[in-house]
This record gives C-alpha cells, structure tokens and sequence, in this order.
C-alpha cells in the first residue's frame, strides 16, 4: 500500500477539516499515514493516533529515523500538499509522487502556486472555479475536481436522545446557527441583520474567532468558541436554522464549504448567501441573493417544516469523504505504481530513540530595526537585510548545554517566507553576538556588539523554503563553555543588494519555526 506524507500545514487536532478527513480515509483503507504536526516536539516522534495514522510530531527526527525506513519498504511515497508554500520543502520528504490539493483562493498563496503545480504530479481541486482556474493557467498538468464532503455517519447519528451541552443557554425562541471560523469571509453585517432582525430567537456561532469582531453588542448573540469535532453534532442538534453568511469574494467564490455537507446529513434547514459551491445545492439549500432575501429565507425556515430532511440526508452520504476516497482510488491507482500493493513496514522502528541527531529550539529570539530604534519587536517575524527605510537584523539564541565533546555537526535553519528582489543574488551573515541582551528589551539603540567577521554566511536567490548556515565550531564552543554563549545575529551581507528576508519567530511554536539541528558522535 502507498505512504502518504501530510506535510506541516495545520495541526492535526485544530478544527476537523479536508486534509484530516482524508487523511482518515487514507488509513482506513489500508495506507499508511504521516501527518506532520506543525507545532513541534522534540518527544515523541511519532503518536498513533488510529490504525496506519500517524502523528509526525518531530519532523526533523521523522526524515532522519523513519523516512530511511519508508523509502526501504518498497511503497510508494505520496506527498499530498495543500499549502503551496511549502513547494521548494518537499524534496525533503523524497516523494514518488506530490499531490497538490488545491483547496482555496487566498490572495497570499497565489505567487507561490506556480511552483506547487509545477512540481506537482496530480492536481485536485475542491470546487468549479478552482478547477477552471488550474486547467486554463496549466494545461499540461492532470487536474480532477473533487468537492468536500462530510463525516457523513458522524452527524446523521441519530441525536433525539442527546442532552444540550451545558454552555449553549437557554432560550424561549429558536436558535439560528452558525459552525466555523470567524473570519474576515464572513459577512459581519449581514450577521448583525439577523440579530436584529430575530431578537427572540438565539444566533449562536461556533468556531474559532480569528480577529473578525464579533456583535456582542446583541443581547441573543451567543459565541461559545472552538468545540472539539466530536461534540459538533450534539451542537448542531440543538440548532434550528444553520446558515452560511460569506461575504462574496474570489476567497468564497472557489469555496465550497463542508459544514453545508455536514449541515444536510444533520437534516437542517439551510440558508446561505449566494456562493456557486451552494447554490449547487438548492432547493436542498435555500439561498439569499441580498441581505433581505436571506433575511426571509431564514424567516421562512422559522415558521415551516423541514420540507425534506431524508433528501438532504442522502445527498449527504453521496457526499460522504467515504466517497471522496473512492474517487482518489479510482485515480491513483492508474497513475501510482503499487498504489494498492500489499507492503508492510514496523513503524516502531521509526520511534526507535535516536542518540545521534537533536533538534534545537530558540530559547530566545528578537527582530531589531533601525526604522523603529527605541522599540523592542521581539514577537514580530524575522526581518533581516536592508530596505530603503530601515536596516533589519535577528539575533537568536540556542541551549546546547550538555553536548559538549558530542557535536559533529550543527546546523541553523530558518524557514522563509517572502524574499524580496527577486532573481538577484542575496547573503545572510551569522556573526557571534559578544554582549548580554534580552529578547523583551533589547532595541535597535541597545542592541549587543558582534564579532567583525562572520561565523558563516548563506548566499540564496529569493524562494520560500529553508536557508542553512553550518556553524560547527561555535555550538562546540557553547556546549563546551556556557558562559561564551551570547547567541547569534543574522543581518544582511553589504556585498549584495539590499533586501528583506520575512520568515517566522520562536514564538509560533510549530515546524517553521527557527532550529539547530545537531549531528553528535555516534560514540
């Protein structure tokens, strides 16, 4: 059977959605399944979390102790990737074939797209205008719709027996609502309207808020937060009307949103704004083309009976990720050699502790910039070069304490994110920071002095993915002396044009974040 390699993109027990389910479904039928965490752990590598599902929660000890162990087997490696960011980082994983899961129109993604389908061997797309807009940019390349879909046995279950979770209040009216994130798609407006517009009844939102205001200002709006997918359906089963407020834009034009499926297989009433992945759905879904127009919608769906909740049911499981499967199946298995190929690997050999290799994180790191020389920006991402405003330089510090007279190799590693001047040659020096500082004070005006000579220097052309700086002699020098451990900065060669690095800090936690991989003696 294939390996497939989920590589770091959201983390496995944020929000249920598409690369989750499908990663179940992959396991359930037989494959085995590395998803990559993106917040890190140095302990354990791996955690089984089902049966051929794994959790890769050190990637770093993943490639270096388990992938040797894959690649041995004779399966097929599939890396299926639904971040395009992460194109130039998947040689590492030594794929058979990549899979590119096109899931969504953000703006930000776009420039790094060209080389995710370039290097891509299939392309799947999550809705119409997705597929359209792959197939004509990239005629070359083998593209195939597939849709979202639902857990579909998980929320039909029948919940007539279910208690109300205690945080949901209660109420003399109906309740409207809605699940997912709070972001800046959803239509804020319209959401305060039907506040307004229905003040005896309840308009609950479930999900994570991610920086969208929210209309606490009306006394029936009721936000109660992130749930686990588990809990979803005891929700849903107290919800009257479940909607769909996205703004419309080129985000929600290409959505095609899966808690519609998982609404239908619950058998509720719908009403959505005017989105092509939904209207798809009609009459099973009733949409609005205006505010006023949803705002009846919902009026009407208040006052009248499911017109045919066993419909929608059946539409639903049609839709089922069971199905989805299905269709990759049919798909991989003419384009992947040994696609279903009965192989079998030990994967405790891949949780084997590993003396020989470490993965360092920051234990303290800070941006400073000479446009802002009196402000500490120790949260913010990395910034390093020049620009026509301001110098930006990092500085950042290991703790190899106890390694002393085991390093072989140390390596620094930090993720980029966006480069500057492209297609023009750029250096990133590594020079010995020689004075004490602290990451919350430290500014541009109190910055430490540095060595005059650089420790390593990295010559790159602009791409996102990982630069690498050896610096072997001063990690010996830590481990072996605690006290010359001042940390390093990395600050923009005067040998090239100036640019700007951005990347991601300590502070994020997760498998972007900046390390020191350390290769000790094997003795």
């Amino acid at each position: 059977m294939a390996v497939i390699i989920y590589p770091p993109t959201i983390d496995w027990s944020y929000m249920r959605q598409r690369p989750q389910n499908l990663m179940f479904e992959f396991a359930r039928n037989g494959h085995q399944v590395f998803y990559c965490n993106k917040k890190q752990l140095e302990h354990p590598c791996l955690e089984k979390v089902a049966e051929n599902l794994n959790i890769v929660h050190n990637l770093d000890k993943f490639k270096e102790r388990c992938l040797p162990v894959v690649k041995a087997s004779g399966s097929p490696v599939i890396v299926w990737c639904s971040w395009a960011l992460l194109a130039n980082t998947l040689k590492d994983l030594q794929p058979d074939i990549i899979v590119y899961d096109c899931l969504d129109e953000f703006a930000e993604w776009l420039p790094y797209e060209p080389e995710m389908v370039g290097i891509a061997d299939i392309v799947f797309c999550s809705s119409d205008y997705l597929l359209g807009r792959i197939t004509s940019q990239y005629a070359d390349k083998k593209v195939y719709l597939l849709n979202n879909a639902c857990d579909f046995k998980r929320f039909s279950s029948d919940t007539s027996t279910v208690s109300k979770p205690a945080d949901l209040p209660e109420t003399a009216g109906s309740r409207i609502g809605y699940i997912g994130a709070w972001a800046w798609w959803v239509d804020t407006e319209l959401v305060q309207k039907v506040c307004a517009a229905f003040p005896q009844h309840q308009v609950v939102v479930i999900g994570p808020n991610l920086g969208q205001p929210l209309p606490r200002e009306y006394p029936n709006f009721v936000y109660l937060g992130l749930k686990p997918y588990e809990e979803l359906p005891s929700y849903l089963a107290f919800l009257d009307v479940c909607i769909i407020p996205f703004r419309i834009n080129e985000t929600t034009m290409a959505t095609n949103p899966i808690k519609a499926y998982e609404y239908l297989a619950a058998g509720k009433k719908i009403v959505s704004t005017a989105l092509p992945e939904v209207a798809k759905m009609k009459p099973l879904v009733k949409i609005g083309g205006s505010h006023e127009e949803f705002l009846e919608h919902i009026r009407a769906s208040l006052q009248t009976e499911h017109e045919n909740p066993d419909q929608a049911r059946v539409f639903a499981e049609e839709n089922s990720w069971e199905r989805r499967y299905m269709q990759i199946e049919r798909i991989l298995s003419v384009e992947v050699a040994g696609f279903n190929r009965p192989v079998t690997f030990n994967t405790e050999l891949c949780n084997m502790e590993d003396n020989t290799f470490m993965c360092l994180h920051a234990v303290a790191d800070l941006t400073i910039s000479s446009s802002k020389p009196t402000t500490n920006l120790n949260f913010f991402p990395f910034l390093i070069g020049r620009t026509n405003k301001a110098i930006n330089r990092y500085l950042l510090k290991f703790d190899p304490t106890g390694m002393s007279g085991q390093i072989n190799k140390a390596v620094l590693t930090l993720f980029v994110e966006e480069c500057d001047s492209p297609d023009k040659l750029k250096c990133i020096e590594v020079r010995r920071i020689n004075g004490s500082w602290h990451e919350e004070l430290t500014t541009w005006q109190t910055r430490p002095k540095t060595g005059p000579v650089p420790v390593a220097a990295t010559q790159f052309y602009e791409t996102s993915g990982w630069l690498e700086w050896d610096i072997t002699p001063l990690v010996a020098e830590w481990a072996a002396n605690p006290a010359t451990n001042l940390g390093v900065e990395l600050k923009g060669s005067k040998d090239t044009l100036p640019f700007l690095v951005r990347g991601v800090n300590r502070h994020r936690n997760d498998c972007f974040s900046p390390r020191l991989n350390i290769y000790l003696n094997n003795g």
